[in-house]
């Protein structure tokens, strides 16, 4: 009996002892458990600190942007290459900055490929407060400039038009003051006074063609009068490209049909010409003007291919842009048609455009 005693007290001691060490191994997991939860708290807050100070400084930027410019306008382009469009946006940028205007250009801040229809419905749906767009006759550019219109945001065409859509005005350089410019060059250029001039005429040919045809008659009426001009209107295919490229090889490597003077009179034909000439590597005796400047046909004027490039004032048209968009915003006045004055790059002149590039 004594001995069960003596066992049961022994049980209850070791109990004890078991119970009291499991205590402190429970007492040292809680300790242990929170310290962590003391460093993850720590550790939590920190994070949001660091989240609070990074809102607060990009509300606070956000905040001054706000109050620094007035109205949002988005400029859209056809090309990232067109020195002419990428200079109008500039210089629209930097006119509107002191004025209180954002200009964003939308191909350059998406770098997505979609056609100028696209991103016309993606700045209306930012709610710009004006669209600048170089245009074309493209009937889904002309659908979205027009239901962008109804929705009251004003768009502005610039360099080319949209024939027939609901714009509010079209910054260009004007067709007949383009053609009488080519008639100075000719005249300047010539080096017979009997010069074959050829013009080559798309032949999907609108109004403003015959303009620009009149002016550069004219102009060699009167200021070249002393010149005995053989001119020809030449008509190319203005869809397809093969077609384009294969008559200029007929043109350029025929002594006979070859001209003293070619004029591309767009953008289109003067980059074709320029792709006619190195595929089928010809050495054209021709002098070529061209419109419109890019980087690649900068560097054709450079090499000798092309005597002169003639584009809009890059400078004058971009405050222009600027100026009539904020009067129409404040007034609800706009001139439908708005003419800047050209800029001319010949061999003279091309490397200040080249190291502008």
């Amino acid at each position: 009996m004594k001995y069960m005693r003596f066992r049961f007290f022994e049980i209850v001691k070791v109990l004890e002892v078991y119970v009291m060490n499991e205590h402190k191994k429970a007492r040292l997991l809680a300790d242990k458990y929170e310290i962590r939860m003391v460093v993850f708290l720590l550790a939590l807050l920190l994070i949001i600190i660091g989240i609070f100070v990074f809102v607060h400084i990009k509300f606070k930027s956000l905040s001054e942007d706000e109050t620094t410019y007035n109205y949002h306008y988005i400029f859209i382009s056809k090309s990232e290459d067109s020195y002419t469009a990428n200079h109008i946006y500039e210089q629209a940028r930097e006119y509107g900055k002191p004025r209180g205007i954002y200009v964003e250009r939308l191909k350059e801040s998406l770098n997505l490929s979609y056609t100028n229809s696209d991103y016309v419905k993606m700045a209306a749906a930012m709610k710009a407060d004006g669209i600048f767009v170089e245009a074309s006759d493209d009937e889904a550019l002309k659908d979205s400039i027009n239901e962008t219109s109804n929705e009251e945001t004003p768009i502005i065409t610039i360099l080319t038009d949209c024939p027939g859509s609901r714009r509010k005005s079209f910054v260009e350089l004007g067709q007949y003051d383009l053609g009488r410019e080519y008639g100075r060059i000719i005249i300047d250029i010539t080096k017979t006074r009997t010069p074959k001039v050829m013009v080559l005429v798309d032949d999907n040919a609108d109004e403003g063609t015959n303009e620009i045809i009149n002016g550069i008659k004219e102009t060699l009426q009167y200021e070249g009068n002393h010149l005995d001009v053989d001119f020809i209107e030449e008509e190319v295919d203005g869809t397809l490209n093969f077609r384009f490229m294969n008559k200029i090889d007929d043109i350029l490597s025929s002594k006979a049909l070859q001209p003293d003077i070619v004029i591309c009179m767009n953008e289109r034909d003067t980059q074709m010409m320029y792709q006619a000439i190195k595929d089928y590597s010809l050495s054209p005796d021709a002098q070529i003007i061209g419109t419109g400047i890019t980087g690649s046909l900068l560097k054709a004027v450079k090499d000798g291919y092309f005597s002169a490039l003639v584009d809009a004032d890059a400078s004058q048209a971009g405050m222009m842009c600027i100026d009539s968009m904020t009067n129409y915003l404040k007034t609800g006045n706009i001139n439908e048609h708005i003419i800047v004055e050209d800029t001319i790059v010949t061999k003279d002149n091309v490397e200040r455009y080249l190291n502008e590039e």
